[in-house]
C-alpha cells in the first residue's frame, strides 16, 4: 500500500510540474518606451556637449523620444519635433542577454543608433541602454553663449560653419533610460 502510494505522489509530482511548462514568456522589452533622460560622456579636452554634461531629456533636441517593442519581433521608434525634424523608424528587434539590436528596415534617419548594452534588468520600474556613438561637443565659450546658437536660422551652411569653427566629432557614450508607459 505504501509502495502505490509513494507512486501516486511521485506521479503526480511529475505530471504538475510538467504540466505548468508553458514555454516561454513574453520578453520584458515588449511595450512602449519613452526616453526619461540620456547622459552623454566622453567629450575631449576643453570640450563639452552642446545638451549638458549632467542627464537631460532630449538626445536632438526633440519633444519626445518614443520606442514601442512588439511580441513579434517588430519595433517602431519616433523622436518629435527634432532639430532636423520627425524622425521615424522601424524594423525588427533581437534581445540576447545583455545586447539588444535593431535591424532598421523603415527609416528617414540613417545615423539611429542600433546597437545597444542594457545596463541590468528591463522591469516596469525601466530601462536603461547604453551605446557608442559620434557626437558634436563644442567648447565651453560655445555651449554657454545663450546667442551662439539661438541666432542660428537652420541653414546647413551657418550649422556647418559654426562647427567647422568651434565643433568636434568625437565618439561618445551614450546612456539612455526609458520609462515603460502604462
Amino acid at each position: 500500500m505504501k509502495r502505490i502510494l509513494y507512486i501516486c505522489l511521485t506521479l503526480t509530482l511529475f505530471l504538475t510540474a510538467c504540466s505548468s511548462d508553458d514555454g516561454p514568456g513574453i520578453s520584458p522589452i515588449v511595450g512602449a518606451w519613452t526616453l526619461d533622460k540620456i547622459s552623454i560622456s566622453d567629450a575631449p579636452a576643453g570640450h563639452q556637449f552642446a545638451v549638458s554634461t549632467t542627464p537631460t531629456a532630449t538626445v536632438f533636441a526633440e519633444s519626445s523620444y518614443e520606442i514601442e517593442f512588439f511580441e513579434d519581433n517588430t519595433y517602431e521608434r519616433t523622436l518629435r519635433e527634432t532639430i532636423f525634424g520627425r524622425v521615424d523608424d522601424s524594423g525588427t528587434w533581437e534581445l540576447n542577454d545583455t545586447e539588444l539590436d535593431l535591424d532598421q528596415e523603415e527609416t528617414n534617419a540613417q545615423d539611429l543608433p542600433v546597437s545597444f548594452d542594457v545596463d541590468g534588468d528591463i522591469s516596469e520600474r525601466g530601462m536603461t541602454l547604453i551605446t557608442e556613438d559620434l557626437w558634436f561637443a563644442w567648447p565651453p565659450e560655445i555651449v554657454n553663449d545663450p546667442v551662439a546658437f539661438d541666432t542660428l536660422d537652420g541653414t546647413q551652411e551657418q550649422i556647418n560653419a559654426l562647427f567647422n569653427e568651434h565643433g568636434v566629432l568625437v565618439l561618445s557614450t551614450f546612456e539612455l533610460e526609458f520609462e515603460l508607459d502604462n
